[in-house]
């Protein structure tokens, strides 16, 4: 399982130029472009993000890697949302109109640059959802700015340090001093990202115990990506969770949270603060809901 994952990862990477881990299809919408300024341990960084402008509490998704190409996630999406939520899509660093843009490997750096969009809006706190590689930015937010946020999504998140393999040859080539001037910026900085992704995830390990705020994992159990077993440890990790409610889907890959509209029904039971239904028991007005999918 660890060898496919790290193949895959760098498949991945290698068509990096057709589009990356964004959240949604492309769409008819356009959203518009926000920018925040940013001090983190790794420097100052504006933040663009995206937002349909409603007035309703904040989500914000966080991207995995590759992140954004050629500005996709720009195109992505719709101007309405769930019952009136404000739907935030960061290009984190490193990646899309974020600038400067560099490869920052820090997950600590990742989660302060995010702090300025943490906006409190009618006494409610913002939800975070991470997918992928976006889901560890989101636990270290979690763990570091928890009386900040009101809700945590996880969606196939790579959390586990156990699960992250040895790096493909490919990647620890494409590395080299003499080889990595010529391989294209966002390769370079998936590649960094994936190569130093183990060692980030044990530095934050000893963090997890603080999360607090409510939160749902959404994971399949045949993600070639990121092992479902990341379950287990985030079960276990995220102990102190106010609420804590995993969604397994049998048979689901990589993105198995993003079908049947569980994300959207995870997204309304935590802004509903509607802690003992299940997931899959949330009704969602899809009427009002363009960014929802139906199968």
């Amino acid at each position: 399982m660890k060898k496919k994952y790290r193949w895959m990862a760098a498949a991945t990477v290698a068509v990096l130029a057709i589009g990356g881990c964004s959240f949604f299809p492309e769409g008819k919408y356009l959203l518009n472009f926000q920018y925040a300024e940013a001090e983190t341990s790794e420097g100052t960084f504006t933040v663009a993000h995206l937002s349909n402008g409603a007035s309703g509490r904040r989500v914000i998704f966080l991207h995995g890697t590759p992140g954004p190409s050629n500005d996709t996630m720009s195109n992505n999406n719709t101007k309405s949302t769930i019952e009136g939520l404000e739907f935030v899509i960061v290009h984190r660093l490193g990646w899309g109109r974020t600038t400067p843009r560099r490869p920052v490997t820090s997950l600590m750096a990742q989660a302060e640059a995010i702090l300025p969009l943490l906006v409190e809006k009618d006494g409610k706190k913002p939800i975070i959802v991470g997918f992928s590689y976006g889901g560890p930015v989101a636990a270290m937010i979690a763990a570091k700015y928890g009386d900040k946020i009101g809700g945590m999504i996880q969606v196939a998140g790579a959390i586990d340090p156990d699960l992250e393999p040895d790096p493909h040859f490919m990647q620890n080539f494409g590395n080299l001093s003499w080889v990595s001037p010529f391989v294209p910026e966002g390769l370079h900085t998936a590649n960094q990202e994936l190569l130093t992704l183990e060692d980030e995830l044990r530095l934050m390990a000893p963090m997890l115990e603080r999360i607090s705020a409510p939160t749902v994992v959404l994971h399949g159990t045949a993600d070639g990506n990121v092992d479902y077993g990341n379950v287990d440890f985030m079960r276990a990790r995220f102990s102190n969770a106010a609420s804590l409610e995993i969604v397994t889907i049998e048979g689901g890959g990589h993105g198995a949270g993003f079908r049947n509209n569980l994300l959207f029904q995870a997204i309304k039971k935590l802004a509903d603060e509607d802690f003992n239904t299940p997931v899959r028991d949330i009704k969602v007005d899809l009427s009002r809901c363009s960014l929802c999918f139906v199968e």
